[in-house]
């Protein structure tokens, strides 16, 4: 989680820093922040009081698997915050098996019921288990 937490602190979002890290075989294969789309301008859109041109963390992490041709199916991946459900669907899709969180953020009950009927294990880790 330590390498989440300082993945987090290169995103240049204003408000919020969401890192990730997956996992596999023991061996960090991806990780990711909520950044700007490659190529675009840091220019904050705000809609709803949402962040608009930033891709989340967790799907950073995963696309960066995909344009290097890494598996990521039955891997592991440990986010700053409880992923958010459009994250999460594309976490099950790609054939992630566990999700380890440290921060709440909006959960959403409907996330903990996919998790349930696609039999991803999602943990959260106290600030003790962090150290």
């Amino acid at each position: 989680m330590s390498i989440a937490l300082l993945a987090s602190g290169r995103s240049p979002c204003g408000r919020l820093h969401v890192g990730s890290v997956i996992v596999k075989d023991n061996r960090i294969i991806s990780m990711g922040y909520n950044g700007f789309l490659p190529g675009a301008p840091h220019i904050s859109i705000v809609k709803d009081d949402h962040e608009q041109a930033v891709v989340h963390s967790e799907i950073n992490a995963i696309t960066d698997c995909a344009k290097r041709g890494v598996q990521i199916s039955k891997a592991t991946m440990y986010i700053t915050h409880f992923p958010c459900l459009n994250c999460f669907r594309t976490i099950a899709s790609s054939d992630i098996k566990e999700i380890i969180y440290l921060n709440d953020y909006n959960n959403d009950e409907i996330v903990w019921q996919l998790a349930e009927d696609t039999k991803i294990i999602i943990k959260q880790l106290s600030p003790m288990e962090n150290k």
